[in-house]
């Protein structure tokens, strides 16, 4: 139902609500999508209890091991999965932001709500304090910082001397230049990180 819609910032935030970080896929999504086609088509009524319990148990839910995060998944799945989805008046979060779109919308409709949209979207859509930006943002930082550190060179040279060299060399003052310096060209000392 809004499963693909939610999708569009899952990753930003849908683990941060669960004690355990599970790794869920765009093929848990194509599950669900091809779940809620086949029962559309195969029952006469929309079956949300029949739904609800294949994307809480066994597409989305099926890798969650801890209990408290099964029920926040069935939480979450509670307020989606019900009749009152499909009316106009249903707003997918209290603020009223993600809300449902007229079907009689056009293109232009479509895109002027779209526009609309926040740039950096809301952890309300899923249900979570507006607390997990931070966290989320956080989380970015330790891993470009990470990445940065591993991308730095593994040798440090300053005018042909590594960082150790030039402490040494500080010590040393006026006794013409640092006692370990080579002679004719600079020196690379591997420094671990």
């Amino acid at each position: 139902m809004l499963l693909p819609w939610k999708r569009a910032g899952e990753e930003k935030v849908w683990a941060m609500g669960f004690n355990i970080p599970y790794g869920f896929t765009d093929g848990d999504l194509r599950i669900c999508i091809s779940q809620l086609q086949m029962f559309l088509s195969e029952y006469a009524g929309i079956p949300y209890k029949v739904l609800k319990y294949t994307a809480e148990e066994i597409s989305y839910g099926g890798p969650v091991t801890d209990n408290w995060d099964q029920r926040c998944i069935m939480s979450i799945l509670e307020d989606f999965y019900m009749p009152e989805v499909l009316t106009p008046e249903f707003a997918c979060s209290e603020s009223g932001i993600y809300r449902q779109i007229s079907t009689d919308s056009d293109l232009d409709g479509w895109l002027q709500y779209i526009r609309s949209l926040p740039l950096n979207d809301s952890p309300e859509i899923f249900s979570l304090h507006n607390s997990a930006n931070i966290t989320f943002t956080q989380n970015e930082s330790f891993a470009l910082l990470g990445t940065i550190v591993q991308l730095q060179p593994k040798t440090l040279m300053v005018r042909g001397r590594s960082r150790e060299e030039l402490v040494n060399c500080q010590g040393h003052p006026g006794k013409g230049g640092c006692p370990h310096e080579p002679a004719g060209g600079d020196l690379q000392i591997p420094i671990a990180l």
